[in-house]
């Protein structure tokens, strides 16, 4: 049995870093508006708020004419349009490309991977398991969202925690870097004190976080694994 201390500890986002699962996030939105008789924002908005605001700032930003009595079942009808997406043939969420074969090669490299990320515990472990993911991270460095304590806890402030949590679980030494595609998790990261690494799947992302050194390929990942 291996005992040897990783070379480092790289903590991931999920949504819309390691998986293009924004257009499910907002295509659950924008049905869940129509369901309930509210006019939904334009699908490019929620992908543009997704990671930096939660789905309650997400609500109150979009749709502040729902009654704060409706909110839970509100809120409650987008997880559950999100979450039956996933089961629905119809339905092809991938992951970005050089993403599989980058957390393999780390992995089998010596890095220990985690995982950060504002997604409910049983929707990011039903994603994980859509793409076979489960095997590459280690359930230590693993964090979700916990709806009944951090519903209303803006993204960052909830990331920042998520990363403290990881790093007391690390092994002492190590070097932790963080990746991700919003500036929420960028301010985690520095808050924490960790290395970002920012990516963006658009030109737009890659703008943002461009003092970030932020990539638009997981390909850039390959100078890390040897």
């Amino acid at each position: 049995m291996n005992t040897a201390a990783p070379r480092a500890l790289i903590v991931f986002d999920l949504v819309s870093t390691l998986t293009d699962a924004g257009p499910r996030y907002a295509a659950a939105y924008r049905e869940t508006c129509r369901r309930f008789g509210h006019t939904p924002p334009d699908e490019r908005d929620i992908l543009r708020a997704l990671g930096n605001r939660n789905l309650f700032q997400i609500v109150q930003e979009y749709n502040p004419d729902i009654p704060a009595a409706d909110l839970p079942s509100f809120m409650a009808g987008c997880n559950q349009a999100c979450d039956s997406l996933l089961y629905d043939i119809h339905w092809r969420e991938d992951l970005y490309p050089h993403v599989r074969e980058t957390l393999e090669n780390l992995s089998r490299n010596g890095f220990a991977l985690g995982i950060f990320t504002g997604t409910r515990a049983e929707a990011l472990a039903q994603q994980l398991r859509y793409h076979n993911l489960l095997p590459y991270f280690d359930p230590l460095f693993v964090r979700a969202k916990n709806n009944l304590k951090d519903g209303t806890t803006g993204s960052a402030d909830l990331k920042t925690g998520q990363l403290a949590s990881i790093a007391a679980k690390a092994p002492e030494g190590i070097p932790v870097m963080v990746v991700g595609d919003s500036d929420a998790d960028r301010r985690a990261a520095q808050a924490c004190g960790m290395v970002f690494i920012g990516f963006g799947e658009t030109e737009e992302k890659t703008d943002l976080l461009a003092a970030a050194g932020a990539s638009r390929t997981f390909d850039n990942f390959r100078k890390l694994e040897h």
